[in-house]
């Protein structure tokens, strides 16, 4: 689930469930719709059964891109 005070601002956001650390691959995406509303603030996802980390990036309207990265089990 993403948190934000600015949804309102974020374009996109988007998963990466098994990131090894240098190519982002994303597997689940959630994108502002054109006219209207407010972006979704969680994805649903098969659990995952990778030790990598998952990773979402988050990009703005503005064009900048935030990056968090979460370990398993943690």
């Amino acid at each position: 689930k993403l948190i934000t005070q600015n949804a309102k601002d974020i374009d996109y956001w988007e998963i990466d469930p098994a990131w090894d650390g240098s190519l982002f691959r994303s597997a689940f995406q959630a994108i502002r719709p054109r006219k209207k509303g407010i972006i979704t603030n969680h994805l649903d996802f098969p659990y995952r059964m990778s030790n990598l980390p998952m990773c979402v990036r988050v990009m703005d309207i503005h064009g900048q891109t935030c990056w968090l990265k979460t370990y398993p089990n943690h």
